[in-house]
Formats: C-alpha cells, sequence, structure tokens
C-alpha cells in the first residue's frame, strides 16, 4: 500500500495491522468524510490523512473488529473532515475579505499599492485561481494569503522547498496564461 510504504517508522505488524484497517474500513471512512465535505477528492485526501495519523497509532489498536476501534476511526475520520472543512471555509473568507490582496498577486510579484480594481476583475482573478489544479491553487493561497515562506509551505504541504519554489512559479504563469486569455476572449465579444 502506497502511504504505508512511505512511511519510514512503522514495523511489519503495524503495517500489516493497518492494511487490513484501510481494506475492512476505507469505505465506511470515506462515507463519514464525503458527509462532511461533500467533495469525493477531499473525502478521499481525509482517508489518507486518517491513515497517516493511524501509523504513529497504531500500536494502540487491539482488535480492529471491535466496536472500539470502528468508533475511534469515525471519530478521527469526522474530525479530520472537519478541520479540512474549516480550513477550506477560512481560506474562502480570507478570499472575500481580501480581495485587494488577491490582485496583488498578478503578475511577477505585485502591482502598485493604488491600482483600483472593480469587483468584476476581482471576481474573475477568483475564478482562475479556482480553475487552476488545487495543487498550484492551494500554493499560491499559502504564499500570497497567509503570507508563509516557501519553507512553511513545504512543511505544510509535504513538499521540498524546491518543489514550492517550482509550483508557485508554475502557478504564477498558468494565472497569467489564463488572465491573457480571458482579456482575449473579452476584447472578442466586445468588437463582435
Amino acid at each position: 500500500m502506497i502511504i504505508f510504504t512511505s512511511i519510514n517508522h512503522i514495523n511489519s505488524r503495524d503495517r500489516t495491522l493497518l492494511e487490513q484497517i484501510y481494506f475492512e474500513y476505507r469505505h465506511m471512512l470515506f462515507n463519514v468524510a464525503y458527509k462532511v465535505l461533500k467533495d469525493p477528492d477531499l473525502a478521499e485526501d481525509t482517508v489518507h490523512s486518517v491513515f497517516v495519523k493511524l501509523a504513529f497509532k497504531a500500536d494502540k489498536i487491539d482488535d480492529i473488529f471491535s466496536k472500539k476501534t470502528k468508533g475511534f476511526l469515525v471519530v478521527i475520520t469526522r474530525n479530520t473532515a472537519i478541520d479540512i472543512y474549516r480550513k477550506r471555509k477560512r481560506a474562502s473568507k480570507i478570499i472575500s475579505e481580501n480581495k485587494f490582496d488577491l490582485a496583488q498577486m498578478v503578475g511577477n510579484e505585485y502591482l502598485p499599492q493604488e491600482i483600483i480594481i472593480s469587483n468584476d476583475t476581482i471576481d474573475k482573478l477568483q475564478s482562475y485561481i479556482a480553475s487552476l489544479d488545487s495543487k498550484y491553487g492551494d500554493v499560491l493561497l499559502l504564499k500570497y494569503y497567509n503570507n508563509l515562506s516557501n519553507t512553511d509551505i513545504a512543511d505544510l504541504m509535504g513538499l521540498t522547498v524546491e518543489n514550492v519554489r517550482v509550483r508557485l512559479h508554475r502557478a504564477k504563469k498558468m494565472l497569467a496564461d489564463r488572465i491573457a486569455e480571458g482579456e482575449s476572449n473579452d476584447e472578442k465579444a466586445n468588437n463582435a
């Protein structure tokens, strides 16, 4: 199983135990997460996060079929899903509260503070960022909305600092391309 092979500290007994738990409860845990998040990709991410957490507590599980174990798994999954939901809600709130900050990240680094941007422009920019693959959009949000350093982003997302730098570069390029496409389409619509 991929998620367990990347965790170095677990022994073969714990790895076998986690695999048994995964195959026994993965669908139930997915459903628990999906009820909270209403997104299958996020629910799947939640289940994987739960098993990474379990890797550090595998020695505490005696009987994988007990009600105690099942309840423990449901609680961890629900709490992890709620944490993800809250983080996404907070990120959404940050976007709407800091619309001018959102506009600052266009181009290479920042636009001059004196530029006034209409709500339509901000809404378009938000939709462009939302249309990016989440691995790029998330890095942009963490860097420019939460003002995190590349090192902090790397720690948070489990990436290398170099990988964060590359993703930021690619995300800015993709965003600039989307903006250029949008402006081109707007000009075509106005000339028609």
